[in-house]
């Protein structure tokens, strides 16, 4: 048991001593088996998916594993010292991914022609409505640059974001600006009120890469919506992800900042990882921070299909910034959809 005990701190120290992903990639992969991998792997799913309330019964069809496993995971979380709360919050890439660069993200950005999206929105807002617009949502609102364009043309603006970090720069934007900052993930927002429409730009919805959570997502959006209002959102097509960004490694350099943005695209998951590397300069030398990022590749048919799930009727599809149907090379494709009344 001693001895048991020693091994146990031994490769804690181990773990603690390695600050570097790659280096902790290696170690992870000559340490343990793919299958001994992916069951750890499996275990924070599971775990992911209890603490937001998921039913056994629908955990079990999602991730195929046994119900016994499950309510295994489930009494360690709830009899346990923590740790799986440590390890979900480590592992989570969707809300914690922007923390170490919230304050790089309008430099990887620079070149977004942010007042063009901001007259398209508007247009499909207006083309589609059923009701005079004035209150917004941002979800997914990052540095909150599109949030703060929205506010200074009238519109009564909420912003949520997963991210403090981000929301900390939005904030740091805001000015005098009446907008209601929230830190809350996509999939499990909980608003005040009722607004007349709800906008999530610059492919967030591809961050969400399970569809259970997307499905989530959008009955938030349906609940928070005022009946005949729209929801306006964009993605990157498979297209995209899998011809356009997989594969290439693209380099840029900004106020100081050189970064290296590096993709890989899994065929099965469909699922594109971004693999960034920033040089910041600090003094005569560079600071690097290193993020990896996830996009799920979702089909028109799976979109179309979530939001029917979600009580929301489809209105148009089109082509970027265009009122032209997407074809079979489009990169970014917008959604509107309306709570029916």
């Amino acid at each position: 048991m001693k001895k048991q005990t020693k091994d146990i701190k031994s490769l804690v120290r181990a773990f603690a001593a390695i600050d570097n992903e790659d280096d902790m990639q290696r170690f992870l992969s000559e340490l343990c088996s793919p299958a001994e991998l992916t069951a750890i792997s499996e275990r924070l799913d599971i775990a992911s998916r209890l603490k937001k309330g998921a039913m056994y019964s629908d955990i079990a069809a999602k991730t195929d594993v046994s119900s016994s496993l499950i309510a295994k995971i489930d009494d360690i979380m709830k009899r346990g010292n923590g740790g799986f709360e440590l390890g979900l919050k480590a592992a989570d890439s969707n809300s914690e991914a922007y923390g170490n660069f919230a304050a790089l993200y309008d430099i990887l950005t620079y070149d977004v022609d942010y007042e063009s999206r901001v007259k398209y929105v508007i247009k499909l807002i207006e083309k589609f409505s059923d009701i005079k617009t004035h209150s917004v949502l941002d979800l997914a609102c990052g540095t909150g640059t599109v949030t703060s364009m929205l506010s200074d043309l009238g519109y009564e603006m909420i912003g949520v974001d997963a991210s403090a970090e981000m929301l900390a720069e939005a904030r740091n934007k805001q000015g005098d600006r009446d907008i209601l900052y929230i830190e809350q993930p996509m999939d499990s927002f909980e608003l005040y009120g009722t607004v007349d429409a709800v906008i999530c730009l610059l492919d967030s919805v591809n961050y969400v890469t399970y569809e259970d959570e997307l499905l989530s997502c959008f009955k938030w959006v349906n609940n928070y919506l005022n009946p005949g209002g729209v929801f306006v959102f964009d993605v990157n097509t498979k297209h995209k992800l899998e011809h356009i960004l997989a594969g290439n490694i693209f380099n840029d350099e900004h106020d100081d900042v050189f970064y290296s943005w590096e993709n890989y695209y899994d065929s099965e998951e469909n699922i594109c990882e971004f693999d960034l590397n920033f040089f910041v300069k600090n003094g005569n030398t560079y600071k690097r921070i290193n993020e990896i990022h996830y996009e799920k590749a979702y089909t028109d048919r799976e979109i179309k299909s979530l939001l029917r799930n979600a009580g929301l009727e489809l209105m148009a599809v089109y082509d970027d910034l265009s009122f032209e149907a997407p074809h079979k090379k489009s990169e970014k494709v917008f959604y509107v959809a309306k709570k029916i009344k």
